[in-house]
C-alpha cells in the first residue's frame, strides 16, 4: 500500500520483511471496486489487486492487476491515484490499526499518546505537517522574491543607463552622417575646381593653336622674308609653348585623377567607419 517499512513496527527496511532463507516475497491486497465510486471499472473491473514483490538483490516492483488478472500498470504514481480515490491512508490508525497502536490505545496510554492518536486518526497531524511544509516553502519563496526584487532594481538601473547610452549613440550617428555628407561635398568641390582649371587650360591651348595658324598665314603673305627661317623660328616658339601647355594639361589631368582616387578611398573609409559605428550602436 505504498507504505514504508518502519511504519509496520516490524522492520527498518523492506528487505527485513522477507522470510529468513528466502530471496524474495510477494504481497497481494485486493480492493473491492464496485458502486458509484468505483475507480475505472471499465479497466480494472470489480476487483483491483495491488501486488508488491520484495527482493533482496534488486529493486522492489509494484503491479496493479485487474479482475481478469491482467497487469494494468507498474507505476507507483498510479497506485497513489487509487489510494487517493478511495481515501486510503495507511498511516491513519482508523484505516490500518497496527498491533502496537492497538496496544497503546487499549492499554491505557498516557494522554499525550492518546492525543497523538487522535491527531493521526482525524488527519490533523498530516494536515499540520502539510501546513508546516507549505509555510516553509512560502518563507523560502518570500526570501527568493526579495532577492529577485533587488536584482530587478539593479536591472532597471542598468536598463536606464543603457537607454541613455543608446540615445547618445543616436546623436553621434546623426553627427557622423552630417560629417560624411560634408566630407563628400568638400572633396567634390576640389574635384570641380581642378576640372575648371583643366577646362581653362584646354581653352588656352585652343587659342594658341589658332594664333599659330594666323602667324602661318601672315608669313605666307610676306615673300621678302626668308620664309623657311621665319617658319622654323615661329614653329620652334609655338612648339615650345604648345609643349608646355600640353605638359601642364597632363599634370593637371594626373592631379584630377589622383584627387578622384583619394575621394573614392576616403569615401569608402568613411562608409566603413559609419557602418562600424552603426553596428556598435546597435550592440548598445
Amino acid at each position: 500500500m505504498n507504505s514504508r517499512a518502519f511504519e509496520t513496527h516490524r522492520a527498518r527496511s523492506i528487505k527485513q520483511l522477507i522470510q529468513n532463507g528466502k530471496d524474495w516475497a510477494r504481497i497481494k491486497v485486493t480492493l473491492k471496486n464496485e458502486g458509484d465510486k468505483a475507480y475505472k471499472p471499465e479497466t480494472y473491473g470489480k476487483r483491483i489487486v495491488i501486488q508488491r514483490e520484495l527482493n533482496r538483490h534488486s529493486a522492489h516492483k509494484y503491479s496493479l492487476i485487474s479482475e481478469r488478472g491482467k497487469i494494468i500498470s507498474n507505476r507507483r504514481e498510479d497506485l497513489d491515484k487509487i489510494l487517493h480515490h478511495f481515501s486510503i491512508k495507511v498511516t491513519n490508525p482508523c484505516v490500518l490499526l497496527t498491533q502496537d497502536d492497538a496496544r497503546d490505545l487499549i492499554g491505557g496510554a498516557d494522554p499525550k499518546k492518546k492525543y497523538e492518536f487522535f491527531l493521526r486518526a482525524t488527519g490533523l497531524r498530516e494536515m499540520k505537517d502539510d501546513i508546516s511544509a507549505i509555510q516553509s516553502k512560502v518563507d523560502s519563496m518570500e526570501r527568493m522574491m526579495e532577492s529577485e526584487n533587488i536584482k530587478i532594481k539593479d536591472f532597471e538601473l542598468k536598463a536606464a543607463e543603457a537607454e541613455k547610452e543608446y540615445k547618445a549613440c543616436e546623436h553621434i550617428q546623426d553627427l557622423d552622417n552630417k560629417l560624411l555628407k560634408t566630407r563628400k561635398m568638400l572633396l567634390w568641390s576640389k574635384v570641380g575646381e581642378f576640372e575648371e582649371e583643366l577646362s581653362e587650360l584646354e581653352s588656352n591651348i585652343e587659342k594658341v593653336s589658332k594664333r599659330k595658324e594666323q602667324y602661318s598665314q601672315q608669313l605666307a603673305q610676306q615673300g621678302e622674308i626668308d620664309q623657311k627661317s621665319l617658319n622654323r623660328k615661329m614653329k620652334d616658339q609655338m612648339t615650345g609653348k604648345l609643349k608646355k601647355l600640353v605638359d601642364l594639361k597632363n599634370q593637371l589631368t594626373q592631379e584630377v585623377e589622383s584627387k578622384r582616387e583619394t575621394l573614392r578611398s576616403t569615401t569608402e573609409h568613411v562608409m566603413r567607419s559609419y557602418y562600424c559605428a552603426h553596428s556598435m550602436s546597435l550592440m548598445f
